[in-house]
Parts: C-alpha cells; sequence; structure tokens
C-alpha cells in the first residue's frame, strides 16, 4: 500500500515536472525569437549580412541569439574599436537593449505560466 503511494506520487510529480519543463521551452522559444528580431531590427547595416546573421541557436534547457555569419564583430560594433589612425570607431549597442529585453521577459513569463500550473 505503502510503496504504491510513493510510486503514485513519483509518478506525479515526474509528469508535473515534464509539464513544467515543457512551459519553459515553449517561453525560451518565444524570448529567443523576439530577441533575435530586436537585434537585427537595431543592428547597424553596412552591406546587411553581419544584420541577417543573428540566430537562434537551441540547446535542451537553454537558447543562444548569436551571430552566425560575422560573430567576429559583435563585440567590436557593441563597443567601438581603436581605428589605424589612432581615433576610436562610434559604437553602436544593439545587443545590450535586446539582452535586457530577453533577461526581463524570461522572468515575467516564466513567473505568469508557474503561476498558471
Amino acid at each position: 500500500m505503502a510503496n504504491d503511494l510513493a510510486n503514485e506520487v513519483a509518478r506525479l510529480l515526474r509528469a508535473y515536472t515534464d509539464e513544467v519543463e515543457q512551459d519553459l521551452n515553449k517561453v525560451f522559444d518565444e524570448v529567443g525569437r523576439e530577441g533575435v528580431e530586436m537585434v537585427t531590427e537595431a543592428s547597424p547595416v553596412r552591406y546587411g549580412k553581419y544584420k541577417k546573421g543573428w540566430k537562434l541557436k537551441k540547446e535542451k534547457n537553454k537558447r543562444i541569439i548569436h551571430n552566425a555569419t560575422d560573430w567576429r564583430r559583435t563585440h567590436l560594433l557593441e563597443k567601438g574599436h581603436a581605428l589605424v589612425n589612432g581615433g576610436r570607431s562610434k559604437a553602436y549597442p544593439h545587443i545590450k537593449k535586446a539582452e535586457e529585453f530577453v533577461k526581463e521577459q524570461v522572468v515575467k513569463r516564466v513567473e505568469e505560466r508557474l503561476a498558471k500550473s
């Protein structure tokens, strides 16, 4: 009897855990896509290759927004850099805004989803 109760509780906890994990992955996908759109819109355009390169990489329990084409330029454009003639290039802070938005939205939406379950 006690063994059946323990098995039933374990089964219910596994089902709840799976449901929560699915909800979290949906939130990560939604917010990740919005983050990609946001950073793409804010990216500087010269030839367009850098702007078109933003992708969402899916891993088990996380999503990574990255530039697949010109990843070497992200920090140079975000923060500016030294020029050959001794000056500095202008910074285009486009990643930080999207990062802050994504962090806020993930926390907000996860709390909403968990409150529903």
